[in-house]
Order: C-alpha cells, then structure tokens, then sequence
C-alpha cells in the first residue's frame, strides 16, 4: 500500500460527509445569553445556540444550572437539600472522543454526569492505548463511569445476563480503578431473551424500583424530542429528571448533519485513534493512511 494510501469503507449513507476537527475545548464557564438576561417574553435565551451542537450543549446545561439542578450519580440520585436532581447519562455507542468533548464542557460547568461504557462494542475498545486516555480523563474530571451493556448478544450461553455483567462491570472497575455503579441496557428491544429486572450492585438505569418518581427524555437519533429536555432543564418543571444524551449527535458545530453524517464522523475518528496506536507500536504497519468513507 502506497503511503497516504486510501482506506475506503462502504456504509450505506446517502449524504456526503462533513468532516470537523474538534476545537479546544475551555474549562472556563462559557459566557452565554441567560434567563436573568433576557426581557420577558424573549426567546433569545432559547435561540443563542441550536441543539445538537457543542455550544448548544453548553447552553442547556447552564440553563440547567440556573434551573436549580443538582446533578447527580445514579447509585447517589436525591439532593438533600430538596433540589431538583438531574441524571445526567451518557450511552457512549460509538465515538468516546465525542464523550470527552462533552465531559470538557460539563467540567467547565460545575457540572458531572455518567458516561456509560461499552466492552462489547462493535466500534470502539475502551481499554486500547488512546480509549483508555480518554476515560482516564473523563474520570479525572469529576464524571462517574457505568456499563452500557449489550444484552442482545451474549458471547457464550453458559452464563446468563447477570453474570455478563459482573464481568464486564469487573473489567472496567479493574481498568480504571473506578466503582462501576450503574448499568444501562444497549439496544434492548433486539434481545431474544427477557431483559432483566435488576442487576447485583448497580443501579439499573431504565428501573422504575431503582430510580423512582424519575421523569426519562431521551436524544435518540437526534428526535424532535430533545426541545423539550430543554425546556425542562430551563423551567425546573421536573423535580426528578433522568436526560440521555448521546454524544455523536453533539460533538459539532453543524446542527444540520444528518444522524448518517454523524456516524461516518464517529467511524473515522475511531479508525484515526486506531491508526494512532498502530503507528506508535506496529513496524510493520508503515506510513499513515488517509481513510475516507464513501457511499454505495
């Protein structure tokens, strides 16, 4: 293979890509448009940054904070004070440098959350070299590490879901020197088997007996949805509040890029890490390559 040589993989996307290098992220607390700013009646509170990008994740958070929300761990969910919790959640499915872009900006909010890791994911190894720099950081930030279990597949019958997850959870505890105290199922709807209701030592993050009384909104697939999270966080109209962001959908500046665009983003800087290790520890492997996407 010729250096710079091209790497072409073939997803079935029907968009063209738009590639972004990740900007620096601050730790300062960003100056945005706030509630106590804004005359009565203006939307320029709502408007000063569109979702689905990273200002405008920095946005609902703040308002979030203005809002009153404590934002808490999912095995430690009630303020004491009396505050309106939010379990701020994070099924990491594909991308964990798009998780450390958004654990950067809630770090420069006061604000900490719960990144849930695959150990079985079909893009990522979160204990390579560059992963594992990644979630070393993410936790050196002040944010909590869960499972986010695939219990659609399970890589032998002999055990059973429960004994699946104590592994897995015993292999990121073991490889971050972290507790793992909260599951979450990934893709639920495709197991075969019935979803178990509870699991030994973790809070299930979907359990109505493990997390009572607690409203969920979820960003799926960038849904229509997700205005409302805003607005919750905004008004306090929620005293308990579980918010799942998935950080694809965040981690740009494009608030247009298709759910498709998103995810050949998340591919090719997952290839990018991969190539990095490749090259600090392969002879073999060579010069760098230049990897592209293009559709069927």
């Amino acid at each position: 293979m010729s250096p710079r040589s091209e790497v072409r993989l073939r997803p079935p996307l029907t968009t063209r890509l738009r590639r972004e290098t990740p900007p620096a992220v601050s730790t300062a607390r960003p100056t945005l448009a706030r509630r106590s700013d804004v005359p009565v009646g203006s939307e320029h509170a709502v408007v000063a940054a569109p979702l689905f990008t990273r200002a405008g994740y920095a946005r609902i958070l703040a308002d979030g904070l203005d809002g009153g929300y404590s934002f808490r761990a999912f095995d430690d969910p009630f303020d004491p004070s009396g505050r309106p919790v939010c379990l701020l959640r994070h099924d990491v499915d594909a991308d964990p440098g798009a998780a450390l872009e958004l654990a950067r900006i809630e770090a420069g909010l006061g604000v900490r959350s719960t990144y849930f890791l695959m150990v079985r994911s079909a893009l990522y190894n979160p204990l390579g070299r560059a992963n594992s720099a990644i979630v070393r950081e993410i936790l050196s930030l002040g944010h909590w590490l869960g499972l986010h279990f695939d219990v659609s597949f399970m890589p032998g019958e002999e055990r059973d879901a429960l004994e699946w997850a104590a592994r897995e959870r015993f292999i990121l505890e073991e490889s971050f020197h972290t507790e793992v105290g909260a599951v979450s199922f990934h893709q639920p709807g495709q197991s075969p088997r019935p979803l178990p209701s509870a699991f030994r030592g973790m809070v299930l993050a979907s359990s109505e007996r493990d997390l009572p009384g607690f409203f969920y909104l979820s960003d799926s697939n960038k849904a229509e949805r997700t205005h409302r999270a805003a607005e919750i966080l905004r008004n306090a109209t929620e005293p308990r509040f579980q918010f799942l962001v998935h950080p694809i959908w965040w981690a740009t500046d494009d608030p247009d890029a298709s759910t498709e665009e998103l995810w050949t983003q998340a591919i090719l800087r997952n290839l990018e890490r991969s190539q990095e290790q490749l090259l600090a520890c392969e002879g073999a492997f060579g010069t760098p390559r230049l990897f592209t996407i293009t559709p069927r």
